[in-house]
């Protein structure tokens, strides 16, 4: 064969059918671009409302009395309203509650309630929200009870040892017109830490409530309130928790003989040992055999132990007229501590 020959053109007349891009392109104009445009767009849409649309949400309002969840009320107007759109009203019933069903998602929502004249919303109750998609929220509106109630704190804070003890004074003033029966409690971080006894404070006067104070059990400050219970009025309160005060007492007891009759005087030492905290609410109290001898113990002054500082407390009696022995306790406490001091005392007989 000659060389010529392996040079030939190919004119059989085939023509190699197109590949890669090309072939996409040429199945496009075959099939028609109006026709995929609108499989796209179909598509697209399908995407849209099945999968990527904002789906809309359900709201659930349930109304009661604050501190009393169990208390719904019934016939309260709840308003509904999408930011942009209309408003849409409705009523609790008799448990309490109602429902807003096909409400927007990814929109500001806000409710409007509107309270009963025995009562008005709570500080703390949430009314502006958004729902993401499909989302069904619950929301609980507590309502504090109509009052004229005024909270004051002899003090708004005071440092006591990790789940130490003390009294707080706190007076609640009513201007209202009638009598309401108060009991204090703490809100916030003092949840659980306040609490007094409930009492009656008549209509345009005022009453002291000693309330009892629990430092948490973690050094550090908790801050609250100190509220009246079914009701918003109240007073900030904090407490500091500190460590523990250290009292140390000397001397650690007492023994005397004496005559009868004789005037004693004894004074013993009090120490808080501690590095920050301060002893408060100390007390002193005879047991045994001094009560009856008409035993006294007195501080030198009423004020709280600070840290590193001492104070006197001293005992005083007559002995008996009759020779014998007296025995008995000097119990010294604070809001942390109690410590036990024993006591002796030996009247010996007169000399012939």
């Amino acid at each position: 064969m000659q060389q010529g020959d392996l040079n030939m053109e190919d004119t059989s007349g085939y023509e190699e059918a197109p590949s890669g891009p090309a072939a996409i392109l040429e199945a496009v104009k075959k099939f028609g671009i109006g026709k995929l445009l609108l499989i796209v767009i179909v598509l697209a849409a399908v995407l849209w409302f099945f999968v990527l649309a904002p789906k809309p949400g359900i709201i659930r309002v349930t109304v009661a009395e604050m501190d009393n969840p169990t208390q719904k009320l019934d016939n309260v107007q709840v308003d509904m309203t999408p930011s942009g759109q209309k408003t849409v009203t409705k009523f609790t019933t008799s448990s309490g509650s109602v429902s807003f069903d096909n409400v927007p998602s990814l929109t500001d929502i806000t409710l409007d309630i509107l309270p009963p004249s025995t009562h008005r919303i709570g500080e703390d109750a949430e009314t502006s929200f958004k729902l993401t998609s499909g989302e069904s929220k619950s929301v609980s509106i507590t309502m504090a009870r109509e009052v004229s109630l005024t909270v004051e704190a002899s003090v708004d804070s005071l440092s006591l040892g990790t789940e130490c003890k003390t009294a707080l004074p706190v007076t609640v003033k009513n201007d209202g017109d009638a009598s309401f029966s108060v009991q204090l409690l703490g809100d916030g971080a003092l949840k659980g830490l306040l609490e007094s006894e409930a009492k009656a404070v008549p209509a345009k006067s005022s009453a002291t409530f000693d309330v009892a104070v629990t430092a948490p059990a973690k050094k550090g400050a908790a801050a609250g309130k100190i509220r009246v219970q079914y009701t918003d009025a109240s007073d900030a309160f904090t407490i500091e928790a500190t460590e523990p005060e250290q009292l140390r007492v000397g001397p650690s007891s007492f023994s005397d003989r004496v005559e009868p009759n004789e005037a004693i005087k004894k004074q013993f030492t009090i120490e808080n040992t501690a590095r920050t905290a301060e002893a408060r609410d100390l007390k002193a109290e005879l047991t045994g055999d001094f009560t009856q001898l008409g035993a006294t113990a007195t501080f030198s002054d009423e004020l709280p132990l600070k840290p590193r500082e001492k104070k006197i407390l001293t005992l005083e009696l007559n002995a008996p007229s009759n020779p014998g022995q007296s025995v008995g306790v000097l119990i010294i406490s604070s809001a942390c501590q109690r410590l036990q001091v024993p006591l002796q005392l030996d009247v010996e007989a007169p000399r012939s």
